[in-house]
């Protein structure tokens, strides 16, 4: 295989860094899985191996012994059986969440399931980080040559697209998730489970990033629907800000009821659902995104951004809570002004209770940065940087990011 198709490369690695998909090649894979089963690793890897091993050397001498070739037959079968079952099992782990679609009913076995579901999920998107990785460095080597001091130090280090999922796994994972439409990318806590007799309790989540600030994401966080829209998952549906009372009504008077009491099919009839769109258009502009530059531009020719500016403040009165631009004044809400700019991304990741964004509105997530004391911040102001960009995918297409900065 390494003759035909060459050693098998990957992106530097990276010390500070847990990798979740560390595996032996495919033929010592049997060997990994035994250690799973295993009292101990001394057994796992030494004792029994050791007695294989053993075994295979006193062959010539067991053949000698009167029906010692049949048993040299048979263990070395069982071996190879073991052997392949064991190699077999361990790419079942492996692949667990996708060739076992359906949990067990019986609650043990249930909790097994559960299990090997989470740790097949941690290694794929592993793997898939991995692999994401190589590809963005020969897209660096490609755009930039390979530096002086190497690859890791003068490329990776400061590349949002290597360092930005990395700072988000490490910071913002235990709330938010990045995946997108395929389910692809990071995923974030699982819902917590319900105890006997008692609802699941829902308030371990926080909105799906990927997309953030886009048209797409937007136009998603502003609809009504029960299962992509803003009391979902993906939005506020595992925050305070999305929970129902016994009689269905949502606690919070805030924008989860606004968007279902005045954002339905039936209230943006006559015009209403073109003048939400030109207000996605607006506040998604707000944010620069080099993605959708093309899309701003044509918008701003057409008009559509000044009539989704005024239908904002005006038509949908959003300025009642938030702040955009020259009017509404900062209260328990986030000012829109410059909604998904990097500056405003690092603001809200730097303090959520600042008067700007949530204030005691905020649900659970902490300050970031910000400290009196630079030492007690989370996040240093590069990491916050990189961590923005890679949100927003600045840095995502070298070649037009480039082509943008010397306009």
């Amino acid at each position: 295989f390494t003759v035909v198709e060459g050693a098998e490369l990957g992106a530097p690695a990276e010390p500070t860094e847990s990798y979740g998909a560390a595996r032996p090649e495919w033929y010592f894979l049997f060997l990994f899985q035994l250690l799973k089963h295993s009292p101990t690793e001394f057994i796992g890897a030494i004792v029994l191996p050791g007695a294989a091993m053993a075994f295979l050397f006193a062959l010539p001498f067991v053949a000698k012994v009167k029906f010692g070739h049949v048993v040299n037959v048979v263990v070395l079968l069982a071996l190879m059986i073991g052997a392949g079952y064991l190699t077999y099992e361990a790419f079942d782990h492996d692949n667990y969440a996708a060739w076992h679609k359906v949990a067990p009913a019986n609650e043990k076995a249930k909790l097994l399931y559960e299990e090997r579901v989470t740790a097949s999920k941690q290694l794929q998107e592993a793997k898939a980080d991995g692999e994401r990785e190589y590809e963005r460095v020969k897209e660096l080597i490609d755009f930039f040559g390979i530096p002086r001091d190497g690859v890791a130090a003068g490329l990776q280090k400061d590349d949002p697209e290597t360092q930005g999922p990395r700072i988000f796994r490490r910071t913002c994972a235990n709330c938010h998730s990045y995946l997108d439409e395929h389910g692809q990318g990071i995923s974030g806590p699982e819902p917590l489970k319900a105890e006997s007799g008692k609802p699941a309790p829902a308030l371990n989540g926080a909105p799906n990033l990927y997309g953030f600030a886009s048209r797409g994401w937007l136009t998603r966080l502003l609809s009504p629907d029960d299962k992509h829209g803003i009391a979902s998952a993906d939005f506020f549906g595992r925050s305070a800000h999305g929970q129902k009372d016994a009689d269905g009504k949502f606690k919070s008077s805030g924008m989860v009821e606004f968007v279902h009491d005045n954002l339905t099919a039936e209230k943006l009839k006559d015009g209403g659902d073109q003048a939400l769109q030109d207000v996605v258009a607006a506040l998604s502009a707000e944010a620069k995104l080099l993605a959708q530059k093309s899309a701003d531009e044509k918008s701003a020719q057409e008009k559509q951004l000044d009539r989704g500016r005024d239908a904002l403040v005006n038509k949908f009165s959003c300025t009642d809570c938030h702040k955009f631009r020259d009017s509404g004044e900062l209260g328990t809400a986030p000012d829109l002004t410059g909604y998904g700019s990097a500056e405003w991304i690092v603001g809200m990741i730097s303090n959520p209770q600042h008067e700007r964004f949530y204030r005691a509105g905020n649900d659970r997530m902490p300050a970031f940065a910000g400290a009196d004391d630079p030492q007690k911040n989370q996040l240093t102001a590069n990491e916050l940087d990189l961590l923005a960009r890679w949100l927003r995918g600045d840095d995502k297409d070298l070649r037009a990011k480039h082509a943008a900065k010397s306009e």
